[in-house]
């Protein structure tokens, strides 16, 4: 750690005001703003105004440097201390100031009249005098509008602001010399009517935060006199946490200069973003008194409305309207009137919170995180009653007339204030404490109901109270049913009720003995659970179980009888796992899956049985092949299956006999109609087909023989010919050798035997031998016909 005497000086100044040019950053719009503003002769009024601690004090204190020119003579002004005075000791003070500025004296105090004339008659034109023609006084009223909220205070004549007002806006329509520069907390929408009179024809000029560059500069002040070193992260988290505001700049620098020379051994200090967080907190308490004083500074609505924001908000994420809502609802706070309902524009007007695509959020980071950790809503909420002083005012006298015994009075003004601040929560329960000594538990419920929804803990006794006594009521009148709902709402509210508990137990024990005398076991065991007595739940349970298995036995039975048998085994199954200690339910299952078979298996028998009928044995043969499966032991299923088989094969080869009897193939038939009869000799008129196969292949064998004969005959005469032909040319050569040796014939003449060419003829047309006339004796060949048949027989 650093020796005392070799710390450097803190230079951040946090809360004091600024007169000096070297600590002070920025305003350069507001200074220029007012010295052309008041170097016009037909202006004689600026209004600067900007909520707390921006630096509006400080502006006027440069001002008073910055305008002492040969132009004008700044007078600075503070009206803090003046709210309550005579006007004539006003501007005793006022004229005191001013004249200190000129050297001169103001005169005797005694002089200066609640009216205001010796002020303007005698001092100002001995002030304008001193002053000389060409400097324009300028007065700069500082903390202007702590006159308007003295005006609410209603102070007796001629005491401050009743008749400053006035007398103020006389010299300034009056006196256009003087020229005034006027600073204020809140908008000139804000203010009174009197003041927003005062400054119809002034210029007004919004002190905000600095620019981005005056407000790096002042970060880095310290930087600059060489004690601390910033990096930028630093920088750029510092302006977040205070969005530029001088104040909270200056506060949080000067933590973190203190900070770091109070860890720091040698060499300058670097500051970065954790130096920057853990200087929060020193910050904030540091600012405590000014925190204080910025909260205060608001209105009740509009810390409700803070405190709300700040609990949920941060400095990335903002709240809608709707969830601003929600917070309070949920802590029993409802936006009900005017004040709260447009205290969120209001903030973003003062700069206090910011608005973006219709979320809220802080300003000033640094802020929130105060009000989030000093002003928490429930806390806040506490001060519901004073957002309307005047509902307040209501509830204090209605509360005198309680005290009195006036009853009627005291309700009468009890509404009214709630008629002004539906969340005056005092005047709300004093109200309803009233209808119910009145017997009027109606009403007073619904007050409570109300009180309720804005404070649980305020509300929940006084209401539990009042709905005991309505449920007694309204059990002796006989209401069993709205008693019950009374006494369902006392424990809602407060589950360990007893009273509560014991008659709501009562109520419902009596219904269920009620249902049970009438055999309505489910309506008693409602009303016993409802009423938590185990036994008789247990009891009525006995009884719905023996009736429902009754009932289900009864199904199962119905089933059984319809032979809807997968149904019963459904009800039987369901039944057996529910009561395992029953031994009859399996038994009547066991019934019921063996009566299923049986029906199933005749089914199955009835269906072949008619397929047989129908000799429709290929669909018959698989039916009994299941049935033979599923009863090995059932002799007649076997033999019908054997049956069915031989059958099967019977008509296969009957057919295929028929078949082949048809297309004549006799061989085959033969073999298929032998089959039948070997195994069954009358099936059918297998026999008789049998008989035509064996005549029809007989017939068949006897004429292939005689075709066979008739087909050698052929063969004979065809080979008969041939030789025939074969003597016939070699003749026919021989008698052409002969002849031309013997005789002369004309050149190129062929002689032919007689008879030859017809032989030749015959030959080549394929005439059959038996049908040939003689070849010699043939007409036209020169022999006779007589004895041809015989002679061609024999050749």
């Amino acid at each position: 750690m650093m020796m005392v005497d070799s710390i450097p000086h803190n230079p951040y100044i946090a809360g004091r005001k600024l007169n000096q040019p070297h600590s002070f950053f920025g305003r350069e719009d507001i200074f220029h703003l007012v010295e052309t503003e008041l170097a016009l002769p037909d202006q004689n009024a600026v209004v600067l105004f900007g909520q707390r601690r921006i630096g509006k004090t400080s502006i006027l204190l440069q001002l008073k440097s910055r305008l002492a020119t040969d132009r004008f003579l700044p007078v600075y002004f503070d009206l803090v201390d003046h709210t309550r005075k005579p006007l004539g000791q006003v501007l005793f003070k006022l004229a005191s100031t001013m004249a200190a500025e000129v050297g001169k004296a103001p005169g005797s105090p005694d002089a200066f009249d609640d009216e205001g004339r010796f002020f303007r008659q005698k001092f100002l034109p001995a002030f304008y005098k001193a002053l000389g023609d060409e400097r324009r006084p300028v007065l700069l009223f500082d903390e202007f509008d702590v006159l308007d909220t003295s005006t609410e205070e209603r102070l007796p004549y001629p005491a401050g602001p009743r008749v400053f007002f006035p007398y103020l806006r006389e010299l300034l329509e009056g006196e256009p010399r003087l020229g005034f520069v006027f600073v204020i907390g809140r908008k000139a929408d804000d203010l009174s009517i009197e003041m927003k009179a005062l400054f119809k024809a002034a210029a007004y000029k919004r002190v905000s935060v600095l620019d981005e560059a005056d407000a790096r500069a002042l970060v880095l002040t310290a930087e600059r006199e060489g004690t601390l070193t910033f990096t930028e992260d630093a920088i750029a988290h510092i302006l977040a946490l205070t969005a530029r505001h001088p104040y909270f700049i200056q506060l949080l620098c000067r933590t973190i200069w203190s900070n770091a020379y109070d860890d720091h051994s040698e060499g300058v200090p670097t500051i970065d973003l954790p130096e920057v967080e853990a200087a929060i907190p020193g910050a904030l308490e540091a600012g405590q008194n000014v925190f204080e004083w910025i909260w205060d500074g608001l209105p009740p609505a509009e810390r409700v409305i803070f405190a709300a924001i700040a609990s949920a908000a941060d400095e990335q994420r903002m709240l809608t309207r709707d969830e601003i809502q929600n917070i309070l609802q949920y802590h029993g706070i409802r936006i009900l009137i005017g004040e709260l309902d447009q205290a969120p524009n209001v903030l973003v007007e003062w700069e206090m919170l910011r608005c973006e695509h219709g979320s809220y959020g802080f300003l000033v980071e640094l802020l929130r995180r105060w009000i989030a950790s000093r002003k928490p809503l429930p806390r806040v909420k506490e001060e519901q009653h004073r957002i309307v002083p005047l509902a307040d005012t209501l509830y204090q006298a209605g509360h005198g007339f309680y005290q009195q015994g006036d009853m009627d009075n005291a309700r009468s003004l009890l509404g009214q204030a709630l008629n002004l601040n539906p969340n005056h929560l005092k005047a709300r329960l004093l109200r309803a404490k009233i209808l119910r000594e009145r017997n009027r538990l109606d009403e007073a419920i619904r007050e409570l109901e109300e009180a309720y929804r804005y404070d649980e803990d305020a509300a929940r006794y006084p209401l539990v109270q009042t709905l005991l006594v309505q449920g007694e009521a309204m059990e002796q009148a006989g209401d069993e049913e709205g008693a019950c709902l009374i006494y369902e709402r006392v424990l809602h509210l407060a589950p360990q009720e007893t009273t509560a508990q014991q008659r709501r137990t009562r109520i419902w024990v009596q219904r269920g003995n009620r249902a049970l005398e009438d055999d309505d076991l489910d309506t008693a065991m409602v009303a016993y659970q409802e009423a938590g007595v185990s036994e008789r739940v247990t009891f009525v349970g006995m009884l719905q179980q023996k009736r429902a298995l009754e009932a289900e036995l009864a199904r199962a039975r119905s089933h059984e009888a319809q032979q809807e048998w997968d149904s019963a085994i459904e009800v039987y199954d369901r039944l057996a796992c529910q009561h395992p200690d029953d031994p009859s339910l399996p038994e009547a299952l066991m019934q019921v899956i063996a009566s299923k078979r049986r029906a199933e298996l005749k089914e199955k028998e009835d269906e072949a049985r008619q397929y047989a009928r129908r000799e429709q044995w290929q669909e018959a043969i698989p039916l009994y092949e299941w049935l033979v499966a599923q009863g090995p032991g059932e002799t007649s299923w076997q033999d019908a299956l054997e049956q069915m088989r031989e059958e099967h094969e019977l008509s296969q080869r009957y057919a295929q006999g028929f078949g082949a009897l048809k297309q004549k193939r006799w061989s085959q038939a033969l073999q298929a109609l032998t089959a039948v009869i070997a195994i069954r000799p009358d099936y059918q008129d297998a026999a008789d087909l049998l008989a035509l196969a064996v005549q029809e292949q007989r017939r068949e064998q006897r004429a292939g023989a005689r075709s066979s004969r008739s087909r050698v005959v052929r063969w004979l005469l065809a080979m008969l010919r041939i030789v025939v032909l074969v003597l016939l040319l070699a003749g026919a050569m021989y008698v052409l050798g002969m002849v031309g040796m013997t005789h002369l014939a004309p050149a190129g003449a062929l002689v032919v035997p007689r008879g030859y060419h017809l032989g030749y003829h015959r030959m080549v047309t394929g005439s059959s031998i038996s049908t040939l006339g003689p070849s010699l004796g043939e007409p036209g060949c020169g022999e006779p016909r007589t004895g041809s048949r015989a002679k061609s027989s024999g050749r």
